[in-house]
């Protein structure tokens, strides 16, 4: 046994000698000397004495007692006191420190080695106790995690982590073997050197891999302990020894699964000799109750399963009676309820657990009870006939009877004897006895409408005085009437009334106008929207109001709403039945007053039907004019291009002052009031954009909303919020209209089940906003035009792509990806800037912001001609089928220094740039030329000359752009007609961007 190591902790180095030469004398080894108590602790952490002995006046930041009260707490090392000094208040203080011994200097070596011998044994006890005591809380733990985890992969993490932290083991893992390979791999561990396990795998046969505790445990079923884990003293394969990772003692347990070995638990300590007797047979007990929890689960789990099972056979015969249309019901053999189908409650009115239990006589009138009780016994006791067919009547939950046809069969008990009960069925045959009544009012019914069918342009007097005769004919009633409903749906107008009750009634001055609100009964079948049946009018009803003076007597009376789609249009009521009505009554009044109305619809639609071939017509001529107007514009275009252009040419050749300036300001005016008088032309036919005028949003909003109203349908709400004093803008009112569609159709196709649209106006000045406006920057006042609207909205990705054009969410065919695009490129050619909002499921709305405009501005002054911009030397192909404005265009750009290859047409440009050898800087084209189109030749010489820039040109309107492909962010376009000036900083500007080509 090697002798106990001591630490000495003195101030005094010839008190540190003498104790350390006594110290050897008496057998024991002192490992070192301290002369401070920070070198205390330092000496301690390093050299893990067995026991220090510890001078309370010490030099430095803290003295004996301080020392030794940090060694207590942080390094669990028994310390006892060398002093000379004994008052009471030092010796009260040392106590605080719980030291193992106090010996007052000076001592005799018999009296030191009483103290040292004491304190160790005491302190091996101790230590003892508690690893015992945390031992058994571990076995304690590992009982209750065993009754409270219910899965092998929560039970073994959960032990793993309880054996560190309750146990006083450094690692505890678990390894898992598998069957079929006959390897162990880690299922769980917890601890520190954790990485002792990564890619660690043992296995159960003799060969390397085969050693170790874990291997040898599970290939013997024993438990397995190595208390001394150096390198060459480990059963471990050498790669895999605890002790090359600072580990002395290791044990292993078999951990079995219905009583085969499943695999081991493998504890490893730093510590030394851990693993003794008795820590040995707690262990044994715990790797038990851990075999104990595996079985337990899977029994749980068997268990578990087979409930589940019976659980979704259960459900499954349930769902299958559900599944039935008919009623189900089923009996014990004491003839009460156990269960039911969904429509067996619905029939009742109460739930099936509520039904549970009775028997017949709790839940019908005995008069039925009696009947079906008898018949369920004479079942029960001739099992012999296990099933059973007859009719009856059954009363339903809401007290209505119905003819029934039941069937009843006989089910096992538990010991397969039959009659353990009844499971019944039953068949509603209520319609099939009024078959013969319902057939006979058919018939009739169908008679009055083909002669209402023959009745094809009479009078809306006829029609309906018709209609009402036969419908109290149908229901058997004396008295009849017919009112109109207002689209409102709020006033009742009288048009029609039965001979009869006309002849009755004593009412001198009878109303035609009805608000509903002042209605009784008869108002109810608008207000519940559903016929309604009153078969005691004497009695007390909800909203009853009586009838004046005169009024026909009432005995019975019903009245029938006629809808059309979602709307009511008319109501007809009859009274004074003999017997009562029904729903029978109410179909033949209904169906009846239907087709009169389809009459009626029909009527008034071949009215409607010659006005709109009229429009039509109209349409027609409308859009021959338009296409007519397109088609003048675009060769204006050609013709105002090279008007101005010459006019330009000559006014720049002409001396300042001389008199012909001004005849060429003329005609140039004169070119400009044409050009203007082509964007009419244009915007006439819905092909080019008006000039901007003063405009009052508020007013266009207003004008708008009742075609808006059309275009989003009736499913969609359309809430306006104009404010009042809205400042002006300067901007294209058919724009903004256009705007303003686009942004509704987009709304209503997000909407397609109906919701709410909203358009808001607004003044904001964006001087006083904040600097974190969604939006770009504006200077000044503007006027917001907001559409709000609560469809499915927008994901991020699809809000940060929607004003690209073709661009577009909807189907194939639905859409063309342009209206938003179109929205913005208007707001932004118009000084405004729009933003949106959108999440999904919570709607979308679109801001826009315009300048906010000043009245009475000044009168535009007459333009002038404007200096070319500067020379250039560039190489450009120029391809236009106009020979006039081929020439003007090759002129005004040699005038500024160019070199010009001219063409004809696509053929022809492909051609020139084939004979041409140098290099082409800007191929400028006509879009719609013969032969190959302008974006046809752009794409084949872009593949010939890559570096080449395109400009495109057209007198076409933006829809024949689209047509050809040219709606693109990086395509260059310049509009017919244009000045010479915006030809040549067109020219310039594409030459200059280096991001094209």
């Amino acid at each position: 046994m090697s002798p106990n190591r001591i630490l000495i902790v003195e101030d005094e180095g010839i008190v540190a000698i003498d104790i350390e030469s006594r110290l050897a004398a008496m057998g024991y080894v002192a490992v070192g000397h301290a002369g401070n108590g920070d070198e205390a602790l330092e000496l301690t952490a390093r050299l893990r004495p067995d026991l220090v002995l510890m001078d309370i006046r010490l030099q430095g930041n803290m003295d004996g007692i301080e020392a030794a009260d940090e060694i207590r707490r942080r390094f669990h090392v028994p310390v006892i006191f060398l002093t000379a000094y004994s008052e009471r208040a030092t010796v009260e203080r040392a106590k605080l420190a719980e030291p193992f011994g106090f010996i007052l200097k000076p001592f005799q070596d018999r009296e030191l080695q009483s103290a040292i011998e004491i304190a160790i044994y005491k302190h091996k006890a101790e230590k003892e106790i508690r690893r015992m005591n945390r031992l058994y809380d571990v076995l304690s733990q590992v009982n209750q995690t065993v009754v409270r985890i219910r899965s092998r992969e929560e039970l073994l993490p959960t032990i793993c982590r309880l054996m560190v932290e309750r146990g006083s083991v450094d690692l505890a893992w678990i390894g898992w073997l598998d069957p079929h390979t006959g390897r162990i791999s880690p299922a769980a561990h917890f601890g520190n050197l954790g990485e002792m396990l990564r890619d660690t795998d043992f296995s159960t046969d003799d060969g390397p891999e085969g050693q170790g505790n874990p291997a040898k445990v599970v290939r013997e079923g024993e438990p397995f302990v190595c208390n001394e884990c150096g390198i060459n003293g480990c059963p471990y394969p050498p790669a895999k020894t605890p002790g090359r990772f600072g580990f002395q003692s290791c044990s292993s347990f078999p951990l079995r699964f219905q009583g085969v070995v499943c695999g081991a638990l493998s504890l490893c300590v730093a510590e030394p000799g851990f693993f003794r007797e008795k820590e040995m047979t707690l262990l044994k007990e715990v790797a038990l109750d851990i075999s104990f929890a595996l079985d337990k689960i899977e029994s749980d789990n068997q268990s578990e399963r087979l409930n589940e099972e019976l659980q979704r056979r259960s459900r499954f015969l349930q769902t299958l009676m559900d599944a039935m249309p008919y009623p189900v019901f089923y009996k014990d053999a004491q003839l009460r309820y156990l269960g039911c189908n969904t429509a067996f409650e619905k029939f009742i009115g109460i739930t099936r657990d509520n039904l549970m239990g009775k028997t017949v006589f709790e839940m019908w009138p005995p008069d039925l009870a009696d009947v079906h009780d008898r018949a369920d016994r004479d079942m029960l006791a001739n099992t012999d006939s296990k099933t059973q067919i007859y009719e009856g009547i059954m009363q339903a939950g809401n007290g209505i009877r119905y003819d029934m046809v039941f069937h009843k069969a006989l089910f096992e008990s538990v010991d397969g004897a039959m009659g353990g009960g009844i499971i019944g069925a039953m068949v509603d045959i209520t319609e099939r006895k009024r078959t013969e009544e319902s057939l006979r009012l058919n018939e009739s019914r169908l008679e009055a409408l083909l002669k209402l069918n023959q009745m094809a342009g009479a009078s809306l007097h006829d029609i309906t005085e018709f209609a009402l005769e036969e419908g109290i004919r149908l229901t058997g009633s004396t008295i009849g009437y017919l009112a109109f409903l207002n689209e409102d749906e709020d006033v009742l107008t009288m048009y029609a009334w039965s001979k009869n009750a006309m002849e009755e009634c004593r009412i001198s001055e009878k109303p035609l106008r009805y608000p509903l609100a002042t209605t009784g009964l008869w108002g109810e079948a608008v207000r519940q929207r559903k016929a309604i049946i009153t078969n005691d009018y004497s009695a007390l009803q909800e909203g009853k109001k009586g009838y004046p003076e005169g009024h026909v007597a009432l005995l019975r009376h019903m009245n029938v709403p006629v809808f059309d789609r979602d709307k009511i249009v008319l109501v007809a009521g009859v009274g004074n039945k003999s017997t009562n009505y029904d729903e029978s009554d109410v179909r033949q009044l209904t169906l009846l007053m239907e087709g009169m109305w389809r009459l009626v619809e029909r009527n008034r639609g071949e009215e409607e039907r010659k006005k709109l071939q009229d429009q039509l017509l109209q349409s027609q001529k409308m859009e021959c004019i338009g296409q007519l107007a397109g088609g003048v514009a675009h060769d204006f275009n050609n013709l105002l291009t090279v008007i101005e252009g010459y006019c330009t040419i000559i006014q720049m050749r002409i001396p300042t002052g001389d008199p012909l300036r001004a005849m060429l300001d003329e005609v140039r005016l004169a070119g400009e009031r044409a050009a203007a008088l082509t964007r009419q032309l244009l915007a006439f036919s819905r092909k080019q954009i008006l000039a901007p005028v003063t405009l009052d949003l508020n007013s266009l909003v207003a004008d708008l909303r009742k075609m808006l109203g059309r275009l989003i349908g009736e499913d969609i709400t359309l809430s306006t919020v104009l404010r009042p004093g809205l400042w002006p803008v300067t901007a294209d009112p058919g724009q903004i209209e256009q705007v303003i569609m686009n942004l509704a159709v987009n709304a209503r196709d997000a909407m397609p089940t109906g919701g709410m649209l909203t358009i808001e106006t607004g003044n904001v000045d964006f001087d006083t906003r904040d600097a974190g406006s969604p939006i770009e920057p504006l200077a000044g006042p503007c006027v917001m035009l907001a559409v709000t609207d609560t469809g499915y909205g927008m994901d991020e990705p699809t809000r940060t792509r929607i004003f690209e054009p073709f661009f577009t969410t909807k189907e194939p065919g639905k859409g063309t990806g342009l209206g938003l695009a179109t929205v913005y490129g208007i707001i932004k050619q118009s000084g405004g800037s729009i933003a949106v909002s959108s999440e999904p499921a919570r709607g979308t709305t679109f801001k826009i912001f315009l300048p906010a405009t000043r009245t009475g501005g000044e009168d535009a002054a007459v333009p002038q001609a404007q200096a070319l911009p500067a020379f250039g030397n560039e190489t450009i192909l120029l391809v236009e089928d106009e020979n006039t404005l081929r020439d003007l265009v090759r002129t005004l750009l040699e005038a500024q220094g160019y070199t010009v290859l001219e063409a004809q047409d696509g053929d022809n440009a492909l051609a020139v740039s084939g004979r041409y050898g140098g290099s082409i800087h800007l191929l400028m084209t006509d879009v719609v030329m013969p032969g190959i189109s302008g974006r046809e030749l752009a794409e084949r010489l872009k593949t010939l000359r890559p570096s080449m820039k395109v400009l495109f040109m057209s007198g076409y309107t933006d829809d024949a752009v689209v047509r050809h492909g040219l709606l693109t962010a990086r395509v260059q376009f310049l509009p017919k007609p244009f000045s010479p000036a915006m030809l040549a900083l067109k020219v310039r500007e594409v030459l200059d961007d280096d991001t094209l080509g």
